[in-house]
């Protein structure tokens, strides 16, 4: 509100003596009225009156016309034509010319427009890219001590007119104020990784570099493993990879922008897609990891460096080198114990690396994740080594990330996410948070830039639906939140995020009227109101793969489709929404483009899901109308799934190369071809007679196909045994079967059946297996008992039986005496996902069923901290003995380790059958 002659406002108001603490005191904080800038000025003062911009009166004038003053001039004359064009495409609203001549200044009606540098300027951080604004009724001033300073003193104009023009664009006025900004942290940025899915178009990485700049972002970063078209080795990067030439385009592009194009090797980790071909055998230690112990290893890398630290122009190289949990578990091992372990291996492979780089005056930046695990190894690694500490957790303070680095004395950065990856649309809520703590925090202890995390690890995620999360990066590392305490924190990032929202509606969509940054929220806060389906689980990649034809006891019940069905008018609603907007007068539609597909990918789960319960009830009572039903909406999944396919390969195709998009249509095409094939699937159950023995029944969901079986190994045919009744296995065997359709279309199944003595025996659980979801149960109680055995994949195909923060204890009652000589078990190992493998497992015997005796324990000596999921079996022969009663206790590990992102919290122990012979 403006009080007399000018009012100035200051975002965060505090005296010079606070600015000098390590952390800012708790304080409330003030803004100012919302005038349509991302990112938000560091200080505004508003006047009165306006500057009323009129295209025919304005002439720009600059001391000195030079390549930097006209690319500057250009771009802003183009970007403010570009706003008004769809709404008047006859009018220029500025002409491309500029003066040195003083003498049209001294015209009345003329306005002036006025580009300066001035050295003199400074700044009370990062002068460099500091600036400017003063606007009077008819003349406005953009001043800056560089070029770079007065490029964002005109995105800022800009931004000023675009909010101008949208109040009203038969007259726009621009309000009289002074502005004097600069950012808070010297480098803003945001990676993207092109190496586990999409690859972006050279068109596309322009246009996000252009976007990216007018919110003063100044640098991007490829993460790059196997992508770079490598002269010494062509046979690593695929046809259309990223060659040198188009980095080094790339690189004159951005400069013009003020963008820094900085380079990118994944140099430790990661390396699986090089790995696989067999020429580079010789420098793998695991298939994920390089071989630290092999000089091999690091010839490659001289070769490797030759061409890429050459093609970046940019000072500095981000060697990745993070997530090497696996080191020493492969071809290393031998070396690795050489050294004294991982962490001495680890440190010694990064000064190989580092040592190289220096040949090219690189100044070398990695991931922190490995270093602070042992906050030690630091001392042994170069001081002008730069740190980047990432977390994407929506945390209330990252200190403990931090600190580590911060104290070492390195110069770091930090890097928050997109929560993108894996999902059909950015989690919005997750990385606002996220976004906004550890930039704050990694602020006030002296981080020297941000960058902002696109990843790919689905192979799915589309960047053109993070533009708010990015934008949202910008407006955060250009001037952080100040509050520490979580109220205050909380407080002000919401209006922060409120202010930002109406100010992204006007910059990125260029609207008023309509308010698609809402939609963003609506999808990602799209809740179930039952209490079967997850927010999480449903907007996964994964959720549409799950298999159609799992008929496991919580995906087919009947609540299940009830829920989905009750959800379905919020999905179509949104739909609608997306749809209107689409259709209506907004610019940068790319995000609805995404939206859109998620949501149409929700509605076509949610079909799927019904679908599986129509299925499972019509394989129980296979009536002329159930299977009617079935086919009417196995029909309209169909005609869904190929829609959301050609929507996919659309938005694909408006920013990547073709590279591992088959990859991801391929799956649509397997879900297809499931649905074509239900009707003869054959569905091999197993239950446990009285006497303990397996008994496998064979089904179709309709039950109208004969079905051909083998229990001998040998590949079922129209020859072999037709199924007629349930039969009794009495001894472990692959069952294989074959169904043939009216057509002689068929489907092949099977499944290992085991046989051994605890099955059907159980006594009782002494613990509680969790129920975070239900297929941690594995179906009921007597899982680990059944004959079944879990996937090597996933743990989530309910036969692992799942346990979180106790021990696995377990009695079994073989109903008399029985001799037994070897019991075994799988354990599954997923230390991300915050399953590990127990600490030991003992084994008892008794008598009468109550007093117990120690048989025998065994120690498990597992590496918690290698990545994936791992199988860890336990076998113990030569027991010997004979018993009626048998107690298994596999002792939970405890609560996460300090190095774990999510310490401190209960463990799991995931566990498949306990096979007794």
């Amino acid at each position: 509100k403006a009080q007399n002659d000018s009012c100035k406002i200051c975002h965060s108001e505090c005296n010079e003596e606070s600015q000098k603490q390590t952390k800012p005191p708790k304080r409330a904080v003030f803004f100012y009225k919302n005038i349509g800038i991302i990112p938000t000025p560091q200080e505004i003062e508003i006047k009165q009156d306006s500057f009323l911009w009129n295209s025919k009166n304005i002439i720009f004038y600059t001391q000195e016309i030079n390549n930097e003053v006209t690319s500057i001039y250009n771009t802003f004359v183009e970007d403010i034509n570009n706003i008004v064009y769809k709404t008047n495409k006859e009018e220029s609203y500025l002409n491309q010319t500029i003066s040195t001549n003083r003498k049209k200044m001294n015209k009345g009606k003329t306005h002036i427009i006025e580009l300066v540098i001035n050295k003199d300027l400074s700044f009370k951080e990062n002068s460099e890219q500091g600036y400017c604004i003063e606007i009077k009724p008819q003349y406005i001033k953009l001043e800056a001590p560089s070029y770079k300073g007065l490029f964002y003193a005109t995105q800022t104009l800009k931004q000023l007119f675009t909010n101008a023009y949208l109040n009203n664009s038969k007259s726009i006025k621009l309000p009289c104020l002074v502005i004097k900004d600069y950012p808070s942290l010297e480098y803003r940025g945001w990676l993207d990784d092109i190496s586990r899915g999409p690859i972006p178009t050279m068109d596309f990485l322009k246009k996000a570099i252009r976007t990216m700049a007018s919110y003063k972002i100044n640098f991007f970063n490829l993460y790059t493993e196997h992508v770079f078209k490598l002269k010494s080795f062509p046979d690593i990067a695929p046809s259309d990879g990223l060659t040198k030439e188009e980095i080094e385009e790339l690189t004159e592009y951005a400069e013009q922008y003020y963008v820094e194009f900085i380079a990118n090797q994944q140099c430790f980790a990661h390396a699986e897609k090089t790995l696989k071909i067999p020429y580079y055998y010789n420098i793998m230690d695991t298939k994920y990891n390089l071989n630290p112990g092999t000089e091999g290893t690091y010839t490659f890398l001289e070769k490797l460096f030759s061409e890429t630290a050459s093609a970046y122009k940019s000072k500095y190289f981000n060697i990745n080198c993070d997530e090497t949990e696996g080191l020493g578990g492969g071809k290393s091992k031998r070396f690795v114990d050489s050294v004294g372990g991982a962490d001495n291996a680890y440190v010694m492979h990064i000064n190989r690396v580092y040592n190289i780089l220096k040949k090219y005056n690189k100044t070398v930046m990695m991931w922190g994740d490995i270093i602070t695990k042992n906050s030690p190894m630091i001392k042994l690694l170069p001081n002008d080594i730069e740190f980047i500490v990432w977390s994407y957790v929506d945390a209330d303070n990252f200190a403990e990330h931090i600190d580590p680095i911060k104290e070492s004395g390195h110069p770091f950065w930090v890097a928050p996410g997109m929560s993108m990856w894996s999902t059909i649309f950015p989690e919005v809520n997750t990385y606002i948070k996220n976004i906004a703590n550890l930039v704050r925090d990694g602020y006030q202890a002296g981080a020297k830039g941000m960058m902002n995390t696109a990843w790919d690890d689905s192979g799915e995620s589309l960047f053109n639906s993070a533009w708010h999360g990015m934008t949202w990066a910008a407006e955060m590392s250009w001037k952080p939140i100040v509050n520490n305490s979580k109220e205050l924190a909380d407080k002000e990032r919401l209006l922060r995020e409120k202010i930002f929202n109406e100010n992204f509606n006007t910059q990125h969509f260029r609207t008023k009227t309509e308010n698609p940054t809402d939609l963003i929220y609506k999808i990602a806060n799209l809740k179930l109101d039952g209490n079967n389906i997850s927010n999480r689980e449903w907007i996964t990649v994964a959720s549409m793969y799950e298999q159609l034809l799992d008929f496991f006891p919580s995906k087919v019940d009947c609540a299940i489709a009830k829920e989905w069905e009750e959800n379905m008018p919020r999905i179509n609603q949104l739909a609608s929404e997306c749809n209107n907007l689409i259709e209506s007068n907004i610019d940068n539609k790319e995000i609805l483009y995404n939206a859109q597909y998620a949501i149409e990918r929700l509605a076509t789960t949610a079909t799927k899901n019904s679908l599986r319960v129509n299925l499972f009830n019509t394989m129980n009572n296979p009536t002329t109308s159930n299977i009617k039903d079935c086919e009417e909406k196995s029909e309209a999944l169909l005609n869904k799934l190929h829609n959301l396919k050609h929507m996919y390969i659309n938005i694909w195709d408006s920013e990547c190369r073709a590279y591992s998009r088959d990859n991801v249509t391929e799956r649509y095409d397997r879900e297809a071809s499931v649905i074509l094939n239900a009707k003869n699937h054959v569905f091999i159950n197993t239950n446990i007679s009285e006497k303990g023995i397996p008994v496998v029944s064979l089904n179709t969901v309709y039950n109208n196909y004969p079905i051909y079986y083998t229990t001998d190994g040998a590949k079922p045919s129209k020859t072999s045994k037709k199924y007629t009744q349930p039969f009794e296995i009495q001894q472990s065997c692959i069952v294989k079967t074959i169904s043939f359709d009216e057509f002689d279309n068929y489907t092949e199944t099977e499944k290992y059946i085991l046989h051994h003595k605890g099955i059907g025996h159980l006594k009782k659980l002494n613990s509680n297996y969790s129920k975070y979801n239900a297929t941690y149960s594995a179906g009921v109680d007597n899982a680990l008992l059944d004959g079944v055995i879990g996937s090597n994949f996933t743990y989530k195909d309910g036969h692992w039986q799942g346990y979180q923060g106790c021990d696995v204890d377990i009695e079994i009652d073989f109903g008399k005496q029985t001799p037994i000589d070897c019991i075994s078990m799988r354990f599954l190992q997923n230390t991300f996902d915050w399953i590990l493998s127990p600490k030991k497992v003992e084994i008892y015997v008794s008598k009468d069923g109550i007093n117990y005796k120690l048989l025998t324990k065994k120690e498990f000596d597992t590496k918690h901290q290698l990545s994936g999921i791992i199988i860890n079996p336990l076998s113990v022969e030569e027991l010997n003995t004979t018993t009626r009663y048998l107690r298994v206790v596999a002792k939970n590990p405890g609560v996460l380790p300090e190095w774990h992102p999510a310490k401190g919290n209960s463990s799991y122990l995931f566990i498949d059958e306990i096979i007794i012979e």
